[in-house]
């Protein structure tokens, strides 16, 4: 199975290509009108974008554009961030600077919004979490992640303080 932006499976040709194509346009749909449905009236996004991948980028702004269509407000302007740039010239990328994600934390959680989408990789939900955990007072109402459950050992790392949707729950009672 794949996810990512539309063109991959549509403007190249590769033969040896196949699978299950899941649009990252409509990535985030299935969380979002849950949380819709469960009385969410707003939201913050904040995610990657690079030039190197489209999928995170489109994600975010799909899964936006989804929620606005619900009649979900933003509570925020979206962050939109290069995961492989240094915004402080402090020789760490901003996936895993300490400061640049307790920043991007505390702007999302300040939001006040009732749910979180976020299109992140794992260094940054990492950290995104600490920074939470630390502050003690984020508890949106919803929070979802593209890496949600894209790794065994990150799912058993898990707790129920950090449990989120993400686009894929794979588990026999879902």
């Amino acid at each position: 199975m794949h996810s990512g932006p539309d063109y991959f499976y549509t403007e190249f040709y590769n033969k040896y290509l196949f699978g299950i194509h899941v649009s990252s346009y409509k990535y985030s749909y299935p969380a979002v009108k849950h949380f819709a449905q469960n009385g969410a009236t707003t939201i913050a996004v904040a995610g990657r974008k690079s030039s190197s991948s489209l999928f995170f980028d489109t994600t975010c702004q799909y899964g936006l554009e989804y929620a606005e269509s619900l009649g979900i407000k933003r509570a925020m302007p979206r962050i939109t961030y290069d995961p492989d740039a240094n915004h402080d010239n402090d020789n760490k990328k901003n996936k895993i600077d300490p400061e640049f994600l307790k920043s991007m934390a505390e702007e999302i959680c300040q939001s006040m919004a009732d749910i979180y989408l976020l299109c992140v990789n794992h260094e940054e939900a990492k950290g995104l979490i600490d920074h939470w955990r630390a502050m003690g007072t984020c508890q949106p109402k919803g929070l979802w992640m593209t890496c949600t459950a894209w790794s065994q050992s990150k799912i058993e790392e898990s707790d129920d303080y950090n449990y989120a949707f993400g686009a894929g729950q794979w588990h026999k009672s879902m």
